[in-house]
């Protein structure tokens, strides 16, 4: 066995020998008495890591250095380049470096405050650019920095299988599916009794998973460290899915919230989500917003001329609403005019749509409701939007036999104008063009009418919110691999979708409610990506109700980009500087195509190198890579030296201890700011202690679990606070001819 010294102050990148065979350590986590150590084998090639405890096992450190073999040119440049690729600074996302990503400088900033002590963010950059991909480099640094981090990222479950992928290609970093199935598979492997919601990495759910009673529960007491709100929007009003995520965020160390549109016009929507997350000392929202490229974009408003039968459908409904406020009984009846707005809207979209509403409020009225719409489970926003199902259900004050009278008379109507104008002219539009299209509609009964209209010449396919997740994605992939160059659609495909690399033509077949929800959809195609113009086609009714809708939605436009949303500068210079260093840094790694840089013979570069760097012919020098760990050992910088072959490692060592001190200060500076930011314990419910109910002693658990994990995450902060030089590692040999070995 080498010679050495037994120590447990490893840092990464020592070769140590452990139970008579020799390692190379990855990482280290040091605890009150025992010390972790997670090596990686050097005798057996794809070996999966191992961990030890220390000093239970004799660690012997390898004093010998490897040896070094002659290089050529090429060879040695390429490896300096990968080592110079691999150098970084701390509370720095150079994770960037290496992910599958175009580096830009925006996209950056919100990494860095992330690093610097930012506990809660709100990304509401412009549709299409990148906001997954700032959401992924926070993520990738947090894991790069502990490996122990545990990462909630909440989407609609529509948006999932993409999360799954971005993270996957761009981050190399693997999400765990948080769902039935899922966990059904990880308690059979889990130990027993043991909460598979402690894993470290990242998690994938959607708010309607987490928003049940029995799933919240299971979550554990100790805080995320990271919660990642995808669509932000969609859970800012009062539901189930805000009470849970905003029980789930105010026990979270950092929070995220990605929003294209986070005022869709309404005051009280915009504040309740700007309030997400926040209650302790440290809640100061970090707002990072930037505009998109408007002037690339056409928008073209198509008027419909609406047809005689449509018009008397049209005409009917305002008598029908004339008539039902006539015969109404003294009472204020408030669904009267909202139950005909919705008949208006759904008939301005299509026949189809208009039926269907008649449909159900005529089984309302005769008190036999429809199950394929009222069952719980099957409740689709693209079945009924908006106040749509309090209109519905609403009392008009009409007598039943009256109102059932009406109804047959308006279905009678609505099945005679079912080829409308706007089915027509979509026909025609399809006709021209032959490059892809996306067309969206607000109603999923809608899709028939849209499809009818669809030539011959063209495939489609249809996603709506009723299709299984397997089959939604089955659509997508038809649509993106070129199968179809049509895709019929609901606004559940208008949420974080990337249809730019197959379509750039995107057609509102009806306008919706909010102007959010229409920039949505055409930023289906308007991302970071796009290579062409991209075209909008809108079709309006010519009636004065859709005339009234378009200056709404002028209005709200106008109301939303109002709203007070001051953009942070703070990290704007530092990231300039950053991406242009990263991508420096890119160029280098591109060299190396070797092995793993952390193993492998050291180069010992020929005599003729030496000379063209004029280096005197007698001497020798030598590159280290030298880390700055915390206690915990995780890797803060890497740095790389060029000194004396003859140099001591300890003074080496000694030149990176200012670094190491300066470190240390602003490590304990932001240990200092997360902790008072840490979630506190849950105030404790009143509960009347009872013979048969424990509910209060379980509550008094769950508090000194809470209280035991904040203590243990405070612990690892102070060890995180804690930075030393790491064990200087050879990598290159400057040496003359003759030379073989490094000193």
């Amino acid at each position: 066995m080498p010679s050495g010294t037994s120590t447990s102050a490893l840092a990464p990148g020592d070769e140590v020998w452990i139970r008579r065979r020799r390692w190379r350590v990855v990482a280290t986590h040091a605890g009150d008495r025992l010390t972790r150590v997670t090596v990686a084998s050097l005798t057996t090639a794809g070996g999966e890591p191992t961990a030890f405890l220390l000093p239970c096992d004799a660690a012997v450190v390898d004093e010998r250095g490897p040896r070094t073999r002659p290089a050529s040119l090429s060879h040695t440049l390429a490896r300096l380049a990968g080592h110079v690729a691999r150098t970084h600074l701390a509370f720095t996302p150079w994770v960037a470096v290496h992910s599958n990503t175009t580096l830009l400088a925006f996209q950056l900033e919100p990494a860095l405050a992330v690093l610097a002590g930012a506990r809660r963010l709100l990304l509401a950059d412009a549709v299409g650019l990148g906001k997954t991909v700032q959401a992924g480099l926070i993520i990738s640094s947090l894991l790069d920095r502990r490996g122990d981090t545990r990462v909630l990222v909440v989407a609609p479950s529509t948006l999932l299988p993409q999360w799954t992928e971005e993270l996957r290609t761009r981050f190399a970093l693997d999400a765990r599916a948080a769902d039935a199935a899922a966990f059904a598979r990880l308690r059979a492997d889990a130990p027993y009794l043991g909460n598979p919601w402690l894993l470290p990495g990242v998690w994938l759910t959607s708010p309607d998973y987490l928003k049940q009673p029995h799933v919240l529960d299971a979550l554990p007491d100790s805080p995320w460290d990271l919660l990642i709100v995808d669509e932000a929007h969609l859970i800012a009003g009062e539901s189930q899915r805000h009470a849970a995520l905003d029980r789930i965020s105010r026990a979270s160390r950092r929070v995220v919230l990605l929003s294209a549109t986070p005022h869709d016009g309404d005051e009280t929507r915009f504040r309740r989500l700007l309030a997400l997350g926040g209650g302790s000392t440290n809640d100061r929202l970090t707002i990072f917003r930037r505009c998109g490229t408007p002037a690339a974009r056409r928008t073209r408003w198509t008027r419909v001329t609406v047809s005689p039968d449509e018009t008397r459908v049209l005409a009917a409904i305002e008598v029908f609403e004339r008539s039902m406020r006539s015969g109404a009984s003294g009472v204020r009846h408030d669904a009267l005019p909202l139950l005909c707005s919705v008949f208006r809207k759904r008939a301005l979209s299509s026949s189809d749509a208009f039926r269907a509403s008649l449909h159900r409020r005529l089984a309302i009225v005769n008190d036999d409701p429809s199950p394929d719409w009222t069952q719980p489970g099957l409740f689709d926003a693209d079945v009924l939007t908006g106040d749509e199902h309090a209109a519905l259900h609403g009392d008009t004050g009409l007598p039943p036999r009256r109102e059932r009278a009406w109804l047959l008379r308006l279905i009678h109507l609505a099945s005679r104008a079912a080829q409308s104008s706007k089915v027509r002219l979509l026909r025609r539009l399809l006709s021209r063009a032959a490059e892809p299209v996306v067309i969206f509609t607000q109603y999923r009964d809608s899709l028939g009418a849209i499809l009818r209209a669809v030539p011959t010449s063209r495939t489609a396919v249809i996603l709506h919110g009723g299709l299984p997740p397997a089959d939604q994605q089955r659509a997508l992939r038809q649509f993106l691999g070129g199968a179809a160059d049509t895709l019929v659609t609901t606004d559940v495909a208008s949420q974080g979708l990337n249809l730019h690399t197959r379509s750039r033509w995107v057609i509102s077949f009806d306008l919706p409610w909010t102007p959010m929800r229409l920039e949505q959809r055409v930023g289906r195609v308007d991302r970071l990506g796009q290579s062409r113009r991209v075209h909008a086609t809108l079709l309006l009714n010519d009636h004065w109700a859709d005339d009234l809708q378009r200056a709404t939605l002028a209005s709200r436009h106008d109301l939303s980009t109002r709203a007070p949303l001051a953009s942070s500068r703070r990290w704007s210079r530092a990231a300039m500087g950053l991406a242009a260093w990263f991508a420096r840094q890119r160029q280098l790694s591109r060299h190396w195509r070797g092995p793993e840089l952390s193993g492998g013979r050291i180069a010992a570069v020929p005599p003729e190198l030496l000379r063209r760097w004029q280096v005197p012919p007698t001497r020798a020098l030598a590159c280290y890579e030298v880390p700055l760990v915390t206690r915990a050992g995780d890797v803060l910088e890497r740095h790389l030296l060029v000194v004396d072959a003859r140099t001591e490692p300890a003074v080496i060592r000694a030149s990176l201890s200012r670094r190491a001190r300066t470190l240390a200060s602003r490590a304990r500076t932001r240990a200092r700011l997360a902790a008072s930011g840490d979630p506190g314990p849950p105030a404790a419910a009143p509960l009347q202690a009872g013979l048969f109910d424990r509910r209060h002693e379980a509550a008094a658990e769950r508090l000194q679990r809470r209280a035991a994990g904040q203590s243990a995450a405070l612990a690892d902060r102070d060890a995180g606070a804690d930075v030393n030089v790491g064990a200087p590692r050879l990598v290159v040999l400057l040496t003359p001819a003759g030379k073989g070995r490094a000193s």
